[in-house]
């Protein structure tokens, strides 16, 4: 599969010995003993553009998906709850590894939660170390949506065994990596979309730049043996 990417965008293609991971996580193909090291393709748990963006970018991007959706003032959810959240769209092109901007929307705290598993998965672990009071998100998938208690139970137990498995992941991917079993490339981004919101080329390729420098960070932090138990790509 082909893919249109930004200016200045980098794409790695797929190296002998390896495969495509699923996002934020990374699975080499078994290789002989003599075939090239596998490679790893990692991303941030949180890598999007609200992460690289300044208060007045973000407040800009706002305006400009306000100004393509004049009037959107509800959520599409069942009770039309006031939307007063941004969310960030993005698609993944898993065999490019690349992740891709495709548009904005403005939803409501509860539909813009239930879409974001970095951000339910922080709950659930919040809860579960009883760090926080039963949060309004979780209450609104159940109102609002009509999930039952044991729909959201499921959701919940599905999350902490996927980021139970990633993090296992990634300690096997950090120690390959430290003993040069392995190499570890970040996945590419592409945020050409912008151009749907008004932004230039050089715009978009700021940001662009500016994830890929948080990501080629983390990696590197990772593959230093008194840190890399420590800070993983998705947390």
């Amino acid at each position: 599969m082909r893919l249109d990417t930004a200016p200045g965008q980098r794409i790695l293609p797929p190296e002998r010995g390896a495969t495509t991971a699923a996002i934020q996580r990374g699975s080499p193909a078994p290789t002989a003993t003599d075939a090239p090291r596998p490679v790893y393709y990692l991303a941030p748990r949180r890598w999007v553009l609200a992460a690289v963006m300044s208060p007045h970018e973000w407040h800009e991007l706002r305006a400009q998906v306000i100004a393509a959706s004049p009037g959107t003032t509800r959520c599409s959810c069942p009770a039309g709850c006031p939307a007063t959240v941004l969310d960030e769209q993005w698609t993944s092109v898993p065999e490019l590894h690349v992740k891709r901007f495709v548009g904005a929307a403005l939803r409501c705290p509860g539909c813009h939660w239930l879409g974001d598993q970095s951000r339910r998965i922080q709950t659930w672990l919040a809860l579960k170390a009883r760090r926080r009071a039963e949060p309004h998100e979780k209450q609104h998938i159940r109102d609002c949506l009509g999930w039952t208690r044991k729909q959201v139970k499921a959701l919940r137990d599905r999350d902490l065994a996927d980021h139970a498995a990633r993090l296992a992941d990634l300690v096997r991917i950090e120690t390959a990596a430290q003993t040069g079993e392995a190499s570890v490339r970040p996945w590419q981004v592409d945020a050409g979309a912008l151009r749907q919101y008004g932004y230039s080329d050089d715009e978009i390729r700021s940001f662009e730049m500016r994830m890929m420098d948080i990501a080629w960070e983390q990696i590197a932090h990772s593959n230093r043996p008194d840190t890399a138990r420590n800070s993983r790509p998705d947390e």
